[in-house]
């Protein structure tokens, strides 16, 4: 009997040991779930099938299942993923459910008895938002470096402005004193052949036939009437040649100029035969220039904005084509706007670099060559005036950009 209450009495112990045990068990399951619900990353616990046995808050709430529903279900068809897709941990992956980007990590779960692996620990990153956080960063890098180009480009206009505004003045008095000149010697030239005319009209009714001989051989030995043409002809290019200072001059102070107050109604054409008269020195060696022009009326936009769009556009035809080639420029009336093309037969451009030709600093030249800026800033101009540009290319036979503006009159 006295064995009999012993045996009993054990037994209770026993149980109320167990009791505590499973009460402590119980405890530090909650405290592992509660610690995990706390966790504002994804974590769950599979076996080596991949199916769940745990799993915490923040899984559970992108699912937007209880916790007994994702007991033994299978995590990657969760996450809508093959089930035999490898990766390998640290793998980012964009969730197309959620639009979402993750990145997945892999902990091996060992069994302490044998040591071999129970299952696998998985962490989930929804890194969305610092991918978002890094692009925008990204994207105001890019726009403070284009941005900081741009002002180094108007200051630099602005001193070739200065330094243009300096040169014409310098050059436009001397050059006004040689064309008043030059006019001046015209007229005397016309006096003098005038003069001639008279006294060789006079000379032959006074003079004798074999003095009038005499006189014509003279005339003829010292090339009188070719000097008399000739002299008429050198004078009219020189005057040619001073008008053509002073129109370089002049074009050179309007492309130079920076500021944008000047919306106006301006001339297409003339802008064009303005930025071809500033580069004409680095085409006419090499290019053959081709016009095709139509009746367009005066627009409104930014003129001297629209000349650093057509130089740098014919400089960059220039410099595609290596020996000799051809640039052809139209201009027409399209319904309600105005088409502006400049095609060259240069070297082209390859097709992998058409969709960023206008971005900032891209550029397909040697370094030194060119910053990567003139496109850029033509886009940039050209969506100012709420147009639109656009290039096709073939490398090998040349390239063609399109200009499209408003027909504001």
């Amino acid at each position: 009997m006295f064995e009999l209450e012993q045996s009993r009495a054990a037994q209770v112990a026993e149980h109320d040991e167990l009791k505590k045990v499973f009460a402590k068990v119980t405890q530090i399951k909650q405290e592992w779930e509660r610690t995990m619900d706390c966790i504002s990353d994804m974590v769950l616990l599979v076996d080596n099938s991949g199916k769940i046995g745990r799993c915490n808050r923040s899984f559970r709430d992108f699912c937007g299942m209880s916790y007994q529903l994702l007991l033994g279900r299978n995590w990657q068809e969760l996450f809508v993923l093959p089930p035999d897709m490898p990766f390998p941990s640290g793998s980012e992956l964009f969730h197309t459910s959620s639009a979402r980007w993750f990145i997945f990590s892999f902990y091996p779960f060992i069994d302490t008895v044998t040591n071999s692996p129970r299952g696998t620990v998985i962490t989930v990153i929804d890194t969305t938002e610092r991918k978002q956080t890094m692009a925008a960063l990204e994207q105001a890098y890019q726009d403070l470096k284009t941005t900081q180009a741009h002002i180094l480009q108007t200051e630099k206009m602005a001193s070739i402005g200065q330094l243009a505004a300096g040169v014409a003045h310098e050059i436009n008095n001397p050059i006004g004193f040689v064309t008043s000149n030059i006019n001046t010697l015209g007229k005397y030239q016309q006096r003098m052949i005038s003069y001639m005319t008279e006294q060789d009209r006079f000379l032959a009714q006074v003079l004798s036939p074999e003095q009038r001989g005499n006189l014509d051989v003279l005339r003829a030995e010292m090339k009188i009437d070719h000097v008399l043409n000739d002299s008429e002809k050198l004078i009219g290019e020189t005057l040619d040649g001073t008008e053509r200072v002073r129109r370089i001059v002049m074009d050179l102070k309007t492309f130079s100029r920076t500021d944008e107050g000047d919306y106006q109604r301006a001339d297409l054409i003339a802008c064009i035969e303005s930025a071809i008269n500033i580069v004409w020195n680095e085409l006419k060696y090499k290019i053959t220039l081709e016009r095709d022009f139509g009746s367009i009326p005066l627009v409104k936009c930014y003129p001297q904005k629209l000349n650093q769009v057509f130089v740098n556009l014919l400089v960059n035809a220039s410099h595609a084509i290596k020996e000799t080639g051809r640039v052809t420029i139209s201009a027409h009336v399209l319904n309600d706007t105005v088409a502006l093309s400049f095609t060259d037969t240069g070297c082209g451009i390859p097709k992998e670099h058409l969709s960023h030709i206008f971005e900032p600093f891209f550029t397909t030249k040697e370094v030194g060559q060119g910053t990567g800026l003139g496109l850029s800033i033509s886009y940039d101009i050209i969506k100012k005036h709420n147009g639109e540009i656009s290039v096709t290319s073939e490398v090998g036979k040349g390239t063609s950009f399109l200009i499209t503006l408003p027909l504001i009159v």
